[in-house]
């Protein structure tokens, strides 16, 4: 009897450690799963704060001419080919004294969304300032998706 004892002491120990490694190997790929998916969220947002930087220094360069010339029809046709991008949600062009002189935006706006200002700079002095908004619902759908995918993988698995 001594012996059956042990044995089920042994089964015991071993069931014991095989769900102690399941455990933790489930807490590893769980770690590693957050930490892939907030890296890929920063740099996703990353990139999109860079694409919204390089329209918006695009209409700062251009308002720099409407500034000096007060024609303001390069500046219309850049906001109006701006907005055709899906992800540009709004584009509005100010003075250096806060006075919006462009104003344009879609009609529905996301929940989620950035907005990034450049300096409308000339022989070294700001002389105004545009506001652009740039969608990041792509994003997190994107992001989401990729949830869904890993949480059916590890379903999988």
């Amino acid at each position: 009897m001594a012996v059956d004892g042990k044995a089920k002491s042994i089964k015991s120990l071993k069931a014991k450690m095989t769900v102690m490694v399941i455990v933790l190997l489930t807490a590893i790929i769980l770690a590693m799963s957050a930490y892939s998916y907030f890296n890929h969220r920063s740099d996703a947002i990353e990139a999109a704060e860079g694409k919204a930087m390089s329209i918006a220094r695009l209409i700062g360069g251009i308002a720099g001419h409407t500034f000096l010339t007060q024609d303001y029809t390069l500046i219309d046709e850049a906001i109006t080919k701006a907005l055709e991008n899906e992800d540009v949600l709004f584009v509005r062009v100010s003075d250096k004294n806060g006075n919006s002189l462009r104003d344009s935006s879609k009609e529905t706006m996301p929940k989620r969304f950035l907005e990034v200002k450049s300096d409308v700079i000339m022989a070294e002095t700001s002389w105004g300032v545009v506001n652009l908004g740039f969608s990041t619902e792509k994003i997190h759908a994107m992001l989401a998706r990729d949830v869904a995918v890993t949480a059916v993988q590890s379903q999988e698995s």
